[in-house]
This record gives structure tokens, sequence and C-alpha cells, in this order.
């Protein structure tokens, strides 16, 4: 005798994959810690390739400009909502 009513039946979902998704989204755009980590990082190694010397491809370059314009443009917003 089973005594577990469950048992056999689909398990119950509370969140749906697209639900989870947008919200872990949101919870990234909304982290400045996250953001920081990023933004000094890539500037970090452009900045270590700059200092030993070593050619700094321009894809970079130009990812450093785009990281720190969302970068401070997600600040500039999040003080705004404030």
């Amino acid at each position: 005798m089973n005594k577990n009513p469950n048992l056999g039946k689909e398990p119950i979902i509370f969140f749906r994959k697209e639900v989870e998704m947008s919200r872990f989204w949101d919870l990234v755009k909304e982290s400045t810690i996250v953001q920081g980590l990023i933004t000094l990082g890539v500037i970090g190694v452009t900045c270590y390739l700059w200092a030993t010397g070593q050619q700094v491809p321009q894809e970079l370059w130009t990812a450093d400009g785009i990281i720190l314009g969302f970068f401070f443009g997600a600040k500039a917003t999040q003080i705004v909502r404030r």
C-alpha cells in the first residue's frame, strides 16, 4: 500500500523557465557588484596588455567603451530611479 498520494503524478512546477531566466537577468542588471567586477576585469586586462607593451586589439578597446558606457549608464539609471 502506497502512503504517498503524489507518487506517480507529475511534479509540481512552481516557476516556468522563462520566468526564472527573466528574474535572473533582472537581478543581474540591478547588481552593481557583478557589473563592477565585469567592468574591472575587462579594463584590468586592457591595462595589463597596455602596461606590458603588448598590442591591445581594437575589439578590446571597443568592448571597454561599451562596458564602461553600460556600467555608468546603469548607475545613472539606478540613481534616477531612487
